[in-house]
């Protein structure tokens, strides 16, 4: 899902109760090739800072502010922009 798919989900709550308790694991986010790799653990709801919808939304705030824990995750999005920003679980 693109980083704009990803922030409507996050940010409209665009997501069922089955969505929520399916994404846990191990993620990955590409930016033009780039592949940052995290994990969560299950989403039990909504308001759960373990959970897959959380971490879209932090990795994507912490990326637009310009400070991400990861420079070289932060030095690609400022470099390529959020329309390169993909994300997989």
């Amino acid at each position: 899902m693109t980083a704009k798919e990803a922030l409507d989900i996050v940010i409209n709550n665009n997501y069922t109760a089955e969505e929520l308790n399916s994404k846990c694991g191990v993620y990955i986010i590409t930016i033009n090739g780039k592949h940052y790799i995290g994990s969560c653990k299950l989403l039990v709801n909504k308001t759960s800072r373990d959970g897959f919808h959380y971490r879209i939304y932090a990795h994507l705030y912490r990326l637009l502010k310009g400070n991400h824990h990861s420079l070289k995750l932060q030095n690609a999005f400022n470099k390529y922009g959020i329309e390169n920003v993909e994300f997989e679980d």
